[in-house]
């Protein structure tokens, strides 16, 4: 089996604590990536730090977290 590895942009991992109906709308246009961990938690990878201090400060209700519980 031959395995091809990749390597992504994203530098910043956040999980999402809170309610979201629709974790697509964290997603920016490639700049940031939405995903479950093993344990089916919402993690966001982010391209930069900009970019992540912007989704949350346009989400107050959701909060990001660098460590899952």
């Amino acid at each position: 089996m031959e395995l091809i590895f990749e390597r992504l942009p994203y530098r910043f991992a956040r999980w999402v604590k809170g309610t979201i109906e629709d974790p697509a709308r964290l997603q920016q246009g490639g700049r940031t990536l939405c995903v479950k961990d093993d344990e089916d938690q919402l993690l966001v990878l982010f391209d930069s730090e900009f970019y992540m201090q912007h989704l949350i400060q346009q989400n107050p209700e959701l909060t990001f977290v660098k460590q899952s519980d």
